[in-house]
């Protein structure tokens, strides 16, 4: 299990690249069911590979896009972004540090970083969001 009562988990029988669900239906976005206007989540699925760190920022055809930072203390070495949502945009960066994401109105952005968040595991994040998101 991840998480101490202060970050939300979701779990599931599926990977978090099928979770995910990049560009399926909509493009370019997430398609989990739990995308919301103007808000970045952040929070970890527990699938059938471990646990992954997930950050979806907004929903499709919300007429208004966004950017988001987040910088992190790091994100464990034995991890990888393994769902980079728009990783061809030129904004969009996916660090162990910082991942910044900038998206327009028709999608959501965002991934999900799988691997070393085994017991023990903690970090900080600064979450920076220039527009598009309230909360």
């Amino acid at each position: 299990m991840v998480g101490d009562g202060s970050s939300a988990v979701a779990s599931g029988d599926e990977s978090v690249e099928d979770f995910y669900s990049s560009g399926s239906p909509d493009d370019s976005s997430a398609n989990t069911g739990l995308e919301e206007s103007n808000v970045s989540q952040l929070f970890f699925y527990e699938g059938p590979d471990g646990p992954s760190f997930v950050t979806i920022h907004d929903e499709p055809d919300t007429r208004t896009g966004g950017d988001a930072k987040l910088d992190f203390d790091t994100l464990p070495n034995a991890g990888s972004w393994v769902v980079e949502d728009d990783s061809s945009h030129a904004s969009n960066s996916f660090g162990r540090e910082r991942a910044t994401w900038s998206w327009g109105d028709c999608c959501t952005d965002g991934g999900a970083y799988r691997g070393g968040f085994e017991d023990g595991y903690t970090s900080t994040i600064d979450a920076t969001f220039e527009s598009g998101i309230d909360t």
